[in-house]
């Protein structure tokens, strides 16, 4: 039988990105969200890795809209 390892600070990293995400306690900020999902995903959780690269994606969208309308 292999052992798996609980490594608690990954879910809090996650837990903490998604705070900041949604505004709970804390003032809505993606910047911090998207620096805590990427600190989670640098451990291997893979809740950080889904949630860093949709952050990513949401910011490069973003930009590519609002290049859109300026044109």
């Amino acid at each position: 039988m292999v052992a798996t390892q609980f490594h608690p600070e990954k879910s809090a990293q996650a837990g903490l990105a998604l705070l900041y995400r949604l505004g709970e306690g804390v003032p809505v900020n993606y910047g911090e969200s998207l620096k805590w999902y990427q600190k989670a995903a640098e451990q291997h959780d893979p809740t950080g890795h889904h949630h860093a690269a949709i952050e990513v994606a949401n910011k490069r969208l973003k930009k590519e809209s609002k290049s859109e309308d300026e044109h």
